[in-house]
């Protein structure tokens, strides 16, 4: 490791340590207006995370929350079994596929306060939920774009479909920020999400697999003969969306809550990763870009199934999950500290 690595890693984790023993704010938030959790990799708590992020940055802002991912465990956590509700793709297929497809909905958004009481404390937030015809919506889509690869208008329009719809529907719902929950594969609406954000958050976990999920997606995001810029490119867009951040979870801690050594050589290994990429970071200092948060262990489970952000829930308390009965562990705290910092870094 590099004198230059070792001090960047020196750094993260002392922040990390002022974070989550007293609690510590971003100088300066980004202040962007729309963001995309997404990286090629399933099971790395995105939607958890998501989840638990759109709570905080509600307590200041409303959030339009919009779920891409065909799975919709965002939507799942937050509306539960109801299934009689509008979608995104409701939305989106009119919009990219063309008027015979119907109509675009007015309203395609839920209050979330509706179906999770926590969130009745901040700013008004609201849901688009996500639907599993996204699975099979990318063979659609490019088969569109294909049709009307000689019309540049009509396919910067198709591009920027999703955009379009967030932007009506944050005006609509006097929302200042939109969070979206992307699919783990490159599925059309992930084309369309990291077209629709300002800049990208990259969750991780401490593992080889996120590793080589990092470098694929950075691989796609900036490659110009990618199939992300290779379209991009024809509407003039030369430039790839930035990231924000990157947010690795499940950091492990040894006795006194102290960063353990696997983590650290995880650390070494995502500055290697990422230091070809920095000029699509938004931050000059990489360091700044990379938040820790540790293992939420039986927290995230009961978060994810109660509909309740981890910053509300008690220390101590048992919850029966999947039939297995858990208790929120006395580390809460220190998650809630973790992400309220990612939360006013964005």
């Amino acid at each position: 490791m590099s004198q230059v690595e070792a001090s960047h890693v020196d750094r993260i984790i002392e922040r990390h340590d002022h974070i989550s023993e007293e609690g510590l704010e971003a100088p300066h938030g980004l202040g962007l207006t729309s963001y995309a959790m997404t990286v090629l990799r399933h099971r790395v708590g995105k939607s958890t995370l998501a989840f638990n992020l759109a709570y905080h940055l509600s307590r200041a802002r409303s959030v339009l929350l919009a779920d891409l991912s065909p799975q919709c465990d965002l939507t799942d956590t937050i509306m539960g079994e109801m299934t009689d509700r509008v979608t995104l793709f409701d939305a989106l297929e009119p919009a990219t596929l063309g008027p015979a497809s119907g109509l675009i909905p007015e309203d395609i958004s839920y209050r979330i306060s509706s179906y999770c009481d926590a969130f009745k404390a901040g700013r008004l937030s609201y849901l688009i939920p996500g639907d599993a015809v996204l699975f099979s919506y990318a063979a659609d889509l490019y088969s569109r774009l294909a049709q009307v690869r000689d019309d540049t208008r009509s396919v910067e329009q198709i591009l920027h479909s999703l955009k379009t719809i967030f932007r009506r529907e944050s005006i609509e719902k006097r929302c200042e920020l939109t969070l979206m929950d992307l699919d783990a594969t490159y599925a059309g609406a992930t084309h369309l999400g990291w077209c629709a954000a300002d800049a990208l958050i990259l969750p991780l976990r401490v593992e080889n697999a996120s590793l080589e999920a990092l470098e694929h997606t950075l691989d796609l995001l900036t490659h110009p003969d990618g199939v992300f810029l290779r379209w991009n490119q024809l509407v003039g867009e030369t430039g790839a969306t930035k990231v924000a951040a990157i947010v690795i979870n499940a950091v492990g801690t040894g006795r006194r809550a102290t960063i353990d050594d696997r983590t650290k050589r995880f650390l070494e290994s995502v500055l290697k990763v990422i230091e070809p990429f920095a000029a699509h970071f938004v931050h000059e200092d990489l360091s700044d870009a990379i938040v820790l948060i540790e293992d939420f262990l039986s927290a995230g489970r009961i978060s994810a199934a109660r509909a309740t952000p981890i910053a509300k829930l008690k220390v101590g308390s048992f919850h029966t999950v999947a039939g297995k009965r858990l208790q929120v562990n006395s580390s809460t705290e220190r998650y809630r500290r973790q992400l309220h910092y990612l939360a006013s870094l964005l």
